[in-house]
């Protein structure tokens, strides 16, 4: 299950990420106009993501000499003792 708090942490996140490459982008433009070159523009329309989470879990299993016993009895549950 996602948290509310961790949706809005990857959001803002996401706001910082798409506020840096704005800078960056406009550092390099100036840097291009006082060379005369071209500037370039990029805009993000839209940003998608998922999340997904696994979950899984381990428990031990007995494989003795009772657990052999049990399976050549006919199983769990046999009354053939």
């Amino acid at each position: 299950m996602t948290s509310p708090t961790l949706i809005s942490k990857d959001a803002e996140a996401y706001n910082k990420t798409l506020d840096e490459i704005a800078n960056e982008q406009i550092l390099l433009n100036v840097l291009r106009a006082k060379e005369r070159r071209p500037m370039r523009v990029t805009r993000v329309d839209a940003i998608g993501a998922t999340r997904k989470q696994d979950y899984s879990s381990t428990f031990p299993v007995p494989l003795g000499h009772k657990a052999t016993n049990v399976l050549a009895r006919g199983g769990i549950g046999d009354d053939a003792d």
